[in-house]
Parts: C-alpha cells; structure tokens; sequence
C-alpha cells in the first residue's frame, strides 16, 4: 500500500475537488458500468476537467485492482494506438511478437483523450471501430492478431475550439458541461487546496487519503451489487416516453439511461430503481443528443446557500472543482509510458534494448551496439519527445541482419494536415425556382457527414439578391455549419464576382490567423451558371467572374463546380465557368 500511495501523490486526489458534482458523479458511474461507454466533458479553459479526470486513476489505485488509465495523446500514430513488432524479441530471438498498442492497454479501464475535438479523423476511426466491437485486428508484416478492446472513452474538450463528428459524439455514453463557479467561497476552497498540492502533495494526499480509499471501496461494491438492481416496467415505459418527447435518435439513449439509473442506485446501496435516480442521469444522455437541452447555469452567488453535498447526490463528500487552476505539470505525462528526459542531449545509459524504452525523436541514434545474439543499446542518445511509436521495425532488423550494422529508422512524421473549405453557395431567385438550393443542402450534408481524413475548416458564403455575405467563417463546429445551411438569404439575382472576392476575403483572413500552419484551401461551388450582375458594360457577368477568380484565387489547392442547372432547355453556363477557372465539373 505505501508504493502504491506514494505513486498517487502524482495526482490531484479525487475527493480533493471541489465544485463538480457532475462530472465527478458521471466518472463514477462508468467505473460501476463500463458499458455505459464513456464521458465527455465540455468546459472553457481552467476549469479542472483534466485534474478531475486524472483523479479517477488514483481513486482505483486505492481499490487494489487492475484498473488500467490510459492517455492518447491527440498526435499519436496509428502504431502507437494499435500496436506494432516488439522490436526486442525481433531483434534478439528473430520472433515476432505483438506489442500492443494503446487500445489493448486500456481494456477494462479508461482511455481518456484530452482536447478529443482536434483528434485526427483517422484515429477517430479507429476508436470508432474499437468501441463498437469490443476489439479489433491487428495486421502487421504477416502477422494478424485480435485484440480485445474493451474500454470507457473519456475525452475532455473546449466547445469554442470545434465539435464531434455525430458519428463520434454519441459514442460518448454521457456528457458534462463543467463550468467555473461563481461562488467565491467555493473558488477560495478551491485555490487553497491548489497551493496545497503545488506546495506539498503528500500532505494534501494524507488529508483526504481515507475518504479515497472508502470512495474506491464503496465504487467496488456498487459495481458488485449492480446486477441485483431492480427497475419497474412503469418507469421503462417512462424513460422510452422521454426519449421520443426529445425527439432522440435510435434507442441508445433509452439504454444509456436504464443502466446509468441503476449504476446511480446501485452506488446509492438502494435496490431499485426510482424516478430521483432517473431525473438525476437524464441531463447526462440528453445534453449531446437534444437540441431542446440546456447546459446549466453556473453555482449560487454568494449571498444564495450553496447546494448541499450528500453522498446520495453525487455519491461523494466533495465535489470536483480543482478546476480553475493550471493543469498539474506532472500529471500531463503519460504515467504509462516510461520515457527518460534529457533536455541538454546528455548520454542516458538504458537497459538491454526494450521497445518501452526505445523513446524520442528522429534525432534518436545508436552508439556503441554490442555484437552477437543478444543485441543491446548500451547508451542512447535522447532528444526531443517520445517517438517510439515512430520507428520502423522493418527497416531497422533488415538493416541489422543485411549489414551487421545497427541502425534505427524512423518513420517520416508527417504534420496533421488542415484544410478550410468554402462553399460558394448561389441562392438566387432561379436556384429557388428550380429548388436546385435543397439538393445543395443535401449534397453538403452528406460530404460533411463522410469520413475525414484531415482537420478540416468549413465556411459558408451565400450569394444573393444582387450581392454576396459570409454567412460562416471557417469552423470546426460542423452543428453551426448545417444549421446556416437551413437559414440561407435567397432570391434575386446572381452577383458571382462579389461572391468570389467574399471566398477570397475567407482564405486571407484564414491564412492571415494560421501563418505557421500547413494547409490546404478549397471551394466548392454551387450554381446554375446564370450569372446576371455585371460592373463592366465591356464584359458579360460570366467574363468578369473568371477574371476575377483568376485575379483573387489563382492559388486555391483545389476547385470544383457543382451544376445545378436543370429543365428540358439547359445554357450549359455553370460548365462554361468551371472550364474558365480550370476547376472540376459536376452536375448534380
């Protein structure tokens, strides 16, 4: 128990926060039930969601059992996450043999993401893959293995940075929305206990070390009890009724809310289900799955008694709001993966080569390899950040077995990429008359909605009534996108010209906020072709509009023109214009 304990003091102890009965009672109920699936947790900047999260893995290091958390960091490559060779038994005995990535790491415990709204697409896939079949196969040189992937997906985010992918979001079993309280006494308690920590952790950790270990005891046998939890047909039929007043999609949310009421009650050490149970998980299934769901108002003022805290509340003494505070330095790093510093490129000597401890950077070379079947590192140089995950097995034994030289090859880091993408939307009087605009609509839905492979910005601009408006700058909130695309001005005439140089204000002011930042433009744009709005009486509207486009967009990685032209007679304009620009013709 000592080492164990002394290990905790990384953290920030769970019943140390204060202020978040929420999200601290949404986190229990997936350790009583894992099926529930997850927690995500939306709040601004500094407001603890982290140092709460992280709490939990301590709170189950007090319970004596196997109760893996796991970090995946936002930039992690696909090996990383699902496993690669373990380049030891490679290397010394010529087996291959799976290391297991960070998926099969987290089964049966949490695997939480920080910042889960900028995660690249195709790890989203993967986790997509893995969570809805409890594992997934592992292919690597020949060798194919399943991996069991069983795990609760907690991820944090900051709304104003961008949204989920629908697809994504609802995996998230239940949501928070943390926010800073505006209780001073709450915010004093919440600094004091801050500096505590800062000062002298093992202190603060000894202050609230039996309330975690009688926490971590009480979450066991809630989790033990679970399946004696009782729940009558009545207040079924009541949870269904809710859900279809909500207008939710699918039946995961009945579901969701069956086990999370009984998860409540089973930690309350009550045997039955009852409506107080219901009422009190209900805002965590519906806040990311109804439009008609509110996020709660910030705590009491001052002069206003705060809210009691019962353990049959949220299920705990304190409640966690650690938050306003600076996330704890040391509890950033992964405690999972062992990874040696050396800020000034010193020589760290390492044990006999081992893949949990081949780290760091494509600066990361060999000196000194020893000979014969047992291959080692006898020292290493270190720079950088932990880049295990980026070395090519293949290459590197190949190079070993061939040449008798030891070597390490890494793979070549490729950036996240960003694209921001503008859709030029004509919603003139003949696209209304032609009802061409709702086919538009639909055909952006349905791209938005695809896979993505890159971090992509979307913005809106609309061209109508003589003249064109931004109606979205470039955003990740895809919500906000599609919501726009519903509420479109329209009617008129079509000033194309204006609408190109609106796309080109869109690009400069993108690039102008992204200097350091590689990545790529592209339009998207939607007509009929009939161009009537012209500045020049040398020129007919569709000249100046490829004029223009070659004066303002020139540079633009890519362009397309989706013709919405239709009736028996067609003009055939919208073509004539994407031959004009150089840009890829549809029709729709």
């Amino acid at each position: 128990m000592t080492n164990k304990n002394t290990a905790a003091h990384h953290q920030f102890p769970f019943t140390a926060v204060i202020g978040q009965d929420d999200l601290k009672l949404a986190l229990m109920l997936c350790v009583v039930d894992p099926k529930i699936g997850g927690v995500l947790v939306r709040g601004e900047r500094g407001c603890g969601k982290t140092t709460t999260i992280r709490g939990l893995s301590q709170l189950m290091e007090q319970a004596d059992v196997d109760y893996p958390f796991i970090n995946l960091p936002i930039g992690a490559t696909a090996d990383r996450v699902l496993g690669t060779l373990n380049l030891e038994t490679l290397i010394n005995d010529k087996i291959k043999r799976v290391e297991p990535g960070l998926l099969n790491q987290a089964n049966h415990g949490v695997l939480y993401i920080d910042e889960v709204n900028l995660l690249d697409d195709y790890l989203t896939d993967l986790l997509l893959d893995a969570s809805s079949s409890g594992g997934y196969h592992l292919e690597r040189d020949n060798l194919s293995e399943w991996l069991e992937s069983k795990f609760c997906l907690v991820g944090s985010m900051n709304p104003e940075e961008g949204s989920l992918r629908p697809q994504f979001l609802d995996r998230f079993g239940l949501c928070v929305d943390v926010l800073s309280p505006k209780e001073s006494r709450i915010r004093r308690q919440i600094v004091n206990n801050r500096l505590k920590f800062d000062d002298d952790p093992v202190s603060l950790f000894s202050e609230y070390q039996n309330e975690e270990h009688e926490l971590s005891q009480k979450l066991l046998t809630a989790k033990q009890q679970l399946s004696k939890i009782t729940l009558s047909e009545e207040l079924a039929e009541h949870i269904s009724k809710i859900c279809i007043e909500q207008n939710i999609e699918g039946l995961r949310a009945d579901i969701l809310t069956v086990r999370a009421s009984k998860a409540l009650a089973s930690l309350n050490a009550e045997k039955e289900v009852t409506l107080d149970h219901i009422n009190r998980v209900l805002p965590f299934i519906l806040a990311h799955r109804s439009d008609n769901y509110s996020p709660p108002t910030p705590p009491k003022p001052d002069n206003e008694e705060s809210e009691d805290k019962s353990p049959n509340d949220s299920t705990t003494s304190e409640t966690n709001h650690q938050n306003n505070l600076e996330r704890n330095p040391s509890s950033s790093e992964n405690k999972n993966e062992q990874s040696p510093k050396n800020t000034n490129n010193e020589m760290v000597t390492l044990p006999a080569i081992s893949s949990s401890q081949l780290l760091n950077d494509p600066r990361l070379k060999a000196n000194n390899p020893s000979k014969g079947n047992d291959l080692t590192l006898s020292h290493l140089e270190v720079s950088g950040t932990n880049a295990k995950d980026q070395i090519d097995y293949t290459q590197t034994v190949k190079n070993y077995l061939t040449n008798d030289e030891f070597k390490i090859h890494l793979k070549e880091r490729k950036p996240l990429k960003k694209a921001v993408i503008t859709f030029l939307i004509d919603s003139s009087g003949s696209m209304i008359q032609n009802s061409a605009i709702q086919k538009v609509k639909g055909l952006i839905s349905e791209y938005i909605d695809k896979k993505q492979r890159i971090q992509k910005y979307f913005s809106l601009v609309a061209i109508s009534k003589g003249k064109a408006e931004t109606i979205v700058s470039p955003t990740l909130d895809i919500k906000l996108l599609l919501h726009k695309l519903t509420t479109l001005p329209s009617g008129g005439k079509t000033n194309m010209l204006s609408g190109l140089k609106h796309v080109s204000e869109v690009f400069r002011h993108f690039k102008k906020n992204n200097k350091q930042e590689d990545y790529s433009t592209n339009l998207w744009i939607f007509t009929d072709g009939k161009f009537n709005v012209s500045q020049s009486d040398n020129k007919s509207p569709l000249s100046e509009a490829i004029d223009g486009y070659k004066k303002w967009l020139k540079f633009t990685n890519s362009k397309q023109v989706i013709d919405t032209e239709n009736g028996f007679v067609k003009l055939g304009r919208a073509r004539k214009f994407a031959t004009g620009i150089n840009a890829q013709y549809s029709l729709i």
